[in-house]
């Protein structure tokens, strides 16, 4: 992801969060340490942002914090690529395993994790702050590839 990425992915974002990441938030996110911020486009670059991930590797373990896919182009891959590019991208950083966060009323989402291979550790509860509800922690071993 660079700094010319952010028109869309700040549109993509908009379009699937309820609780949508600030532009300040992702530029600071590109240069934070341990930073890892993908987009996915088609192959000729035509199409606008389908897809990003937002990852911090950091003390050996690697923390998804976003990872959202264009309606459009959900079902067709594109999240699994997203994911397993970054999976790799933090393994290769010394990350042996992962944690994120999903809404537990993200019933796509959960499924979606844990076909990748991550397991319910916890909750989180009142996490989000648009609504109070709970998020489910997440985790995957990276010794552990499953796609």
């Amino acid at each position: 992801m660079l700094a010319s990425d952010l028109t869309d992915v700040l549109a993509l974002e908009m379009a699937v969060f309820p609780d949508p990441w600030t532009r300040g938030m992702f530029e600071d996110e590109l240069s934070a340490p341990g930073a890892l911020s993908l987009v996915a486009r088609d192959r000729a670059g035509a199409w606008p942002v389908s897809g990003f991930t937002c990852i911090r590797v950091l003390a050996g373990e690697m923390h998804l914090l976003k990872l959202a896919v264009r309606p459009s182009f959900q079902r067709n891959g594109v999240g699994t690529a997203i994911l397993c590019a970054g999976e790799s991208l933090a393994r290769a950083g010394g990350a042996a395993e992962a944690f994120l966060e999903v809404r537990a009323s993200n019933r796509a989402g959960r499924s979606f994790y844990t076909r990748a291979g991550y397991e319910t550790v916890g909750t989180r509860r009142a996490y989000y702050r648009d609504s109070g509800e709970d998020a489910l922690v997440m985790r995957k071993l990276l010794t552990l590839e499953l796609f």
